[in-house]
């Protein structure tokens, strides 16, 4: 997993809009929370973590 915070948000945001375009599955959702927990330490981009924390919050209540 990379250290750089931006790669992880990047990542997990793919992932994210992938799953709103087609179809969340459990895989990718454990994917996209994994990127989010590697970025949780920088705090300058505490917000668009939160963001996207809703988003997957989302998709995961979907899904069920």
């Amino acid at each position: 997993m990379p250290r750089n915070p931006i790669v992880n948000l990047n990542t997990a945001q793919s992932l994210i809009t992938l799953m709103s375009e087609t179809e969340a599955t459990r895989p990718r959702l454990e994917a996209a929370l994994v990127c989010l927990q590697a970025a949780r330490d920088s705090t300058q981009y505490t917000e668009l973590r939160n963001r996207l924390l809703a988003k997957c919050q989302g998709l995961a209540t979907a899904l069920q």
